[in-house]
């Protein structure tokens, strides 16, 4: 029975996470400065972390670093900022928000098949396993891609929002 529950679990988890970030993606969202801080500090916390690992290469880094500043510098000129009754709100565009989820379930995807290749090519091995994972080139590139779009589209909205006078 436990043979069930468990992925069970994982998988309820996992769709919750994956709804709650699309729901972030998507329509308008109210402008709180201070959740932007937070987001900006967590995210940016983050990406530092992955940015450290010294499994990661130079390459691996610029690579991932590049693609979330390209989407977000993309993501914060389409964004519309704009009042609505005594609040302001801001509306992300919807089609990088289909990219980004799209890019996020990948990611969780390709994870998934490489730990179960890997898992059975290294016969349950955790520290060969563990380290096979660590050097994934691409799975890096894509969390730093996702990390670096967080933190930069957050800090834009941000910025984009002062400028336009928004205040909480």
């Amino acid at each position: 029975m436990n043979d069930i529950l468990v992925p069970l679990a994982i998988a309820t988890l996992l769709l919750g996470i994956f709804y709650r970030r699309a729901r972030r993606l998507f329509g308008e969202q109210d402008v709180s400065q201070e959740r932007l801080l937070v987001r900006i500090v967590i995210t940016f916390a983050l990406t530092a972390l992955v940015m450290l690992l010294p499994s990661s290469s130079l390459l691996t880094r610029a690579g991932g670093v590049s693609l979330g500043l390209a989407l977000a510098f993309v993501g914060v000129a389409t964004t519309d900022i704009h009042a609505s009754g005594k609040r302001y709100r801001y509306t992300p565009n919807s089609l990088l928000g289909l990219f980004v989820l799209a890019v996020l379930i990948g990611r969780w995807a390709y994870r998934v098949l490489a730990v179960n290749r890997i898992s059975r090519a290294l016969e349950g091995d955790l520290t060969q396993l563990q380290a096979a994972l660590g050097r994934d080139p691409v799975a890096r590139i894509l969390l730093l891609g996702l990390l670096t779009y967080l933190t930069a589209y957050h800090m834009g909205i941000l910025v984009k929002s002062s400028r336009q006078g928004v205040r909480d």
